[in-house]
């Protein structure tokens, strides 16, 4: 029998919660995956695409509608999440046919693009999803944040959520692929009962201009106690410096810190010994951290994504954009005040490039440069720096997975 694919419903629950459980086997009872399904911060029930193979559900995933930020613009994304396939009907084609049926929906609606955190990469290689540039997730001493760097914080209660919600809005607008969210996402954020948030405060009380959110774990009681960053947000870098030399006060407490930044962040010239209560190998004598690869990205319509996003510089690219069936289409986009109006390409002198290529270009913070280096893509010299220039995007370190 052909697969059939179709929005899930809430009969299907009990066959959605036993192949969630098996794709994605931690912790997590019954109970938790069912509200997982029935409501998220980015979504509801309705998000939901199943496969049906031999008349029983064969696989599920999430297609969020959602936004983010790229070059100064929210850009209408698809967010795929929680693709699964029952044990029995793996290698029969329904996880592909599934993302081929979350594609077209995303497409026909007006997406740019659609993105997904993926448990393994190549898979979704072969449905022409492109890398994003990874991010650095730092492990450190407290007492390696330098002792200058602290400075008057406020601890920042429910009651300021607004205020919160807009530093965010501020700095998103500026990042690469950081979410524009819900009042949903934003209500169970600020309810979790681990989370805490420091401040600081602009002057003559004009709201925040920055704060950080972590969680303090102790594996068990009178262990050492460990700090995990959940998102640093702030307008300006001496409030940044400020949130993290508040980290740094509570040496007295904690023993390490994890913190991701962006590939490329200066924070590490600062840190003094940050591994001082570790120990390294023969080959690797001081760690600090690791390298984490941020989310894939595919694009539908080229002339719809080069349109979508914001950019940094003008100028001209002409690309060619050959698909996964061989397929080629030329494309370029004049960029005048940050607004890109797409056309059809001229070939002369224009960019080679395969689909997933073209998504990490647009999307993913790949400089063209260093796609020409790994083989990714043709073009002559002058081609690729004009594409460096206008393509350009801040690396980027998302802060919501999903």
């Amino acid at each position: 029998m052909p697969i059939a694919l179709r929005k899930a419903r809430k009969a299907d629950l009990d066959a959605l919660v036993r192949i969630h459980t098996a794709a994605y086997p931690d912790d997590r009872d019954a109970a938790a995956r069912r509200r997982g399904f029935e409501r998220t911060g980015m979504g509801t029930f309705a998000d939901t695409h199943v496969a049906v193979l031999d008349g029983e559900v064969a696989g599920h995933a999430f297609l969020r509608r959602s936004r983010a930020f790229f070059g100064g613009r929210p850009v209408a994304l698809g967010a795929v999440a929680s693709v699964g396939v029952a044990p029995e009907a793996r290698g029969r084609g329904v996880g592909a046919a599934l993302m081929a049926h979350l594609h077209r929906i995303s497409e026909a609606r007006g997406d740019a693009l659609t993105m997904l955190y993926a448990f393994k990469r190549g898979f979704y290689d072969r449905l022409g999803y492109g890398p994003s540039r990874p991010a650095t997730r730092l492990v450190l001493s407290p007492r390696a944040i330098p002792s200058s760097w602290r400075a008057s914080v406020v601890h920042v209660g429910k009651g300021r959520l607004a205020e919160v919600r807009a530093v965010y809005a501020s700095v998103a607008a500026g990042s690469t692929g950081w979410l524009a969210r819900s009042d949903v996402w934003w209500t169970r954020w600020s309810s979790h009962p681990r989370r805490c948030v420091l401040g600081v405060d602009a002057p003559r009380g004009k709201g925040l201009r920055g704060y950080v959110s972590f969680f303090l774990e102790q594996r068990e009681s009178h262990a050492e106690t460990r700090l995990y960053v959940d998102e640093l947000v702030a307008v300006g870098h001496d409030v940044r410096r400020a949130l993290v030399g508040a980290l740094g006060a509570m040496r007295d407490q904690v023993s390490e810190i994890e913190l991701e930044t962006a590939q490329g962040d200066p924070l590490c010239f600062a840190l003094v010994d940050p591994d001082r209560l570790r120990f390294g190998t023969d080959v690797v004598e001081h760690a600090i951290g690791d390298v984490v690869t941020g989310p894939l990205v595919r694009v539908g319509s080229p002339a719809r994504a080069l349109e979508a996003r914001g950019y940094l510089a003008d100028g001209s690219v002409d690309l060619v954009v050959t698909d996964e069936d061989g397929a080629r289409e030329a494309v370029g986009v004049d960029v005048r005040r940050g607004r890109g109006r797409a056309r059809p390409g001229r070939t002369r002198d224009a960019l080679e490039v395969d689909r997933r290529t073209f998504a990490s270009l647009l999307f993913g913070g790949l400089a063209a440069s260093d796609a020409h280096a790994l083989g990714w893509l043709g073009g002559s010299d002058r081609a690729i720096a004009r594409a460096d220039a206008v393509l350009r995007l801040p690396a980027p370190a998302p802060v919501d997975r999903f």
